[in-house]
Parts: C-alpha cells; structure tokens; sequence
C-alpha cells in the first residue's frame, strides 16, 4: 500500500507538489508529473509512519501533523492512503533521486496529477469545505 500526503500550507489554501524526476525509481510515465509526495511502505512500516518518513525524504519536511483521510485505489489496482498534513516549519527543498522541485498551489488551480492524485485533492476539498 502507497502513502500519500496532502500538505496545506499555513493558510490552509495551498497544497504542496512536488515535481517526479525521471530516473529508475518510478514508472517512465510519471517522469516529469506532478504528484503529493509520498510512495510505498517499507517491510514492517506501518502506513503512519512511512507517510512522515517519505514526506522527510522527498520534500525535507519534518514537522507535519498527519490524519489519515480515506483509501483509494489507482487504475492498476494499486491502492493508496491518502493523510491529510499541515505544515509546520518553514520548507528548504533540496532536489534528490525522486523529486526535482517542489510547488505550493492554490486548490483551484490544481493542475493534471498522476495516477489518483486529483481524486484525493477532490476528497481533501470535501472534508476542508473548499469548494
């Protein structure tokens, strides 16, 4: 099972991509995507703490208070948590194997994500009453 985060800003308005790089670690047709951060738990993980383990490694945040907001799964049967996070420290993004760059974005300007990305952000929006 995948672990995916729905990051909020501060104001609650914006969420965090985060920008896949194209290299051996993901399916050639995410190369370039924008995603939520997050990925696959590790042997023995459990899915809370692979979430803050993966938010750290992909994007360098550290201090990020998850709730787990619902499971989905993708076209290829893959299924995925999706938590809900609200930042609390300043972000310094350092590009590494996975992740290129990093973006804050308005929920309504939420552009074409991979795989299930966009159905989760729908969900968040319910919950938040964005509309």
């Amino acid at each position: 099972i995948a672990q995916k985060a729905i990051i909020l800003d501060k104001t609650k308005t914006k969420i965090l991509l985060s920008k896949y790089i194209d290299g051996k670690y993901l399916p050639k047709k995410l190369n370039g995507k924008f995603c939520m951060p997050g990925g696959r738990m590790e042997f023995g993980e459990s899915p809370d703490k692979a979430i803050i383990r993966e938010v750290k490694e992909e994007v360098g945040l550290t201090e990020v208070k998850f709730t787990k907001l619902h499971e989905f799964m993708n076209e290829a049967g893959w299924r995925s948590m999706a938590f809900l996070g609200e930042v609390q420290e300043e972000l310094e993004f350092f590009e590494n194997k996975e992740v290129s760059g990093i973006r804050w974005i308005a929920f309504d300007e939420v552009p074409q994500l991979a795989s299930n990305h966009n159905e989760m952000v729908e969900v968040a929006k319910k919950l938040l009453q964005i509309s």
